[in-house]
């Protein structure tokens, strides 16, 4: 019987310790998941706080190449575009109003422009900075052409992504949209088949 119940005892401590370890190896499985899940988290509010400067950006573009063919120097566009942030998100009015003080203080315009690079590192907006000095320099119709077709580059990308956007929602509702035809389907034909 001492040994029944030493080996009972031995047994159940056995048991607890292992629950105790299974609870803290649990635990750390639950850290390291919610961990992924936060980073996961953060990389998708960059991701998005991207796209949305970037759909600013774009908005902008066409603003003020319509100012430059209209005939503005690209300091008086900017400075104009600076002035009425209407439409814009947090973001990009934020890079909107710090340009608009560098304007007012009259800080060099090259280093006024590289505030939009700052807040959102892309590299068609360090083009676009490169792209608006030399148009700044040399006033000519060519780099305002070029200007235009980075215009036009940067809202054929925002229709091509949100091309794909909308392929992907739609693949997404597929699953949920199958499985309500089954349980739809269920629901009806389970009653006909009980009463028969």
């Amino acid at each position: 019987p001492e040994q029944l119940a030493g080996g009972r005892l031995h047994w159940t401590a056995l048991q607890s310790g292992g629950s105790l370890s299974g609870m803290g190896l649990g635990f750390l499985i639950a850290v390291l998941f919610l961990s992924i899940l936060s980073r996961a988290a953060a990389a998708e509010k960059k991701k998005e706080q991207e796209k949305r400067y970037l759909r600013d950006f774009t908005q902008m573009m066409q603003h003020l190449v319509l100012l430059l063919k209209c005939g503005k120097s690209p300091f008086a566009a900017i400075s104009s575009i600076c002035k009425s942030q209407a439409g814009f998100g947090a973001e990009f009015s934020l890079a909107l109003e710090s340009c608009r003080q560098g304007l007012y203080h009259q800080e060099p315009f090259a280093a006024v422009i590289q505030v939009f690079y700052r807040i959102c590192p892309l590299p068609d907006i360090q083009q676009f900075e490169r792209l608006l000095i030399m148009a700044q320099e040399r006033g000519d119709e060519q780099s305002i052409l070029y200007l235009e077709q980075l215009k036009d580059k940067l809202f054929a990308d925002r229709l091509r992504r949100g091309h794909e956007y909308m392929q992907k929602t739609t693949s997404r509702l597929l699953f949920p949209m199958l499985l309500f035809l089954i349980i739809i389907i269920v629901l009806t034909i389970f009653p006909a088949f009980e009463g028969v």
